[in-house]
């Protein structure tokens, strides 16, 4: 009897152990859950204020739009109006480099020989083809995939511009980007955002940037990286902060996703043709020893080189 009732003291008392295990867990999946949906909230409130700060009450970053949103996208005509402008300061530019000087004709070859040896290395004939364009031209693509030397030409154009006198500076989107720009390039590298100086208007709820047309950047050439990820309104409020003489060197891989935000700047520059392009498709990094990047590339026609860059 004494067993018994022992055995079922024990029952009763670990029944009571589940219950308040199982008690304890439903408390805590309702403060998660909670938690969760805050955050969540928190995330898409910030989101729609980030996107409206931006440039107005736009709605483009959105994958998805409602019927008003898009109404409103439409009626909006700032979109359509910095990609005027976009095109119009890209013709000002490609203008201005047509008038420019060749004062460096018969040298090229021979500066590029002494960059070449002050770093070491070879350049592939495209790379090549990379800095001796970016020394005669004042708007340039530098495109190409992972591991295509993209960073050694970039080196390169910076040790001519340096040749030329040329106060060059370097941006990317992203302070990550910009980061690793500054340290494989040597010198110092900064966001687009940060070098046009983005402030916060609380008055108006707005993006505004202290460099523009009336207070242009102090800079003879601008080096941009990661282009595919600039989207129109930052592609125009840069353009605005840059002199019609000033050389603008655009390095991207084109088969990355595009912008967040509106517009699909890098891949229509290049589809339009009238920028002078430099493809680099030899793959230098990681070509003996990366089968993805081998793989991925070779339904593009790359060819495979076995220098390092």
């Amino acid at each position: 009897m004494k067993s018994y009732l022992a055995l079922a003291w024990k029952e009763l008392k670990a029944q009571k152990i589940m219950a308040i295990l199982i008690l304890t867990a439903v408390i805590m999946s309702a403060v998660m859950t909670t938690a969760v949906g805050q955050s969540v909230g928190i995330l898409r409130s910030m989101r729609i204020e980030q996107a409206a700060g931006l440039n107005g009450n736009r709605y483009a970053s959105f994958h998805q739009l409602s019927r008003e949103q898009a109404q409103k996208l439409h009626e909006d005509s700032r979109l359509y109006d910095a990609e005027a402008g976009v095109t119009e300061k890209l013709e000002r530019m490609l203008r201005c480099q047509a008038d420019r000087p060749d004062y460096i004709a018969n040298r090229v070859d021979a500066i590029i020989s002494q960059i070449e040896a002050e770093q070491g290395l070879t350049y592939a004939p495209a790379q090549r083809r990379a800095v001796e364009l970016a020394a005669r031209q004042g708007v340039v693509l530098l495109t190409g995939g992972p591991g295509t030397g993209k960073t050694t030409s970039v080196r390169g154009i910076v040790a001519m511009l340096d040749r030329m006198g040329c106060a060059a500076l370097l941006m990317a989107p992203t302070g990550r980007a910009a980061k690793r720009l500054g340290e494989l390039c040597s010198r110092e590298a900064q966001t687009i955002h940060r070098a046009l100086g983005m402030t916060w208007q609380e008055d108006t709820r707005e993006v505004s940037f202290q460099k523009s047309a009336k207070d242009p950047l102090e800079a003879e050439a601008v080096i941009v990286d990661e282009m595919s990820m600039v989207d129109l309104p930052l592609m125009s409020a840069l353009l605005s902060a840059l002199r019609d003489d000033c050389r603008l060197i655009m390095v991207g891989d084109p088969d990355q996703l595009p912008s967040v935000g509106p517009g699909n700047v890098f891949s229509d520059l290049i589809r339009s043709g009238r920028v002078s392009r430099v493809n680099l498709t030899e793959i230098f990094r990681q070509a003996q020893a990366s089968a993805i990047i081998r793989t991925a590339q070779s339904s593009q026609g790359v060819s495979w080189g076995i220098s390092s860059s």
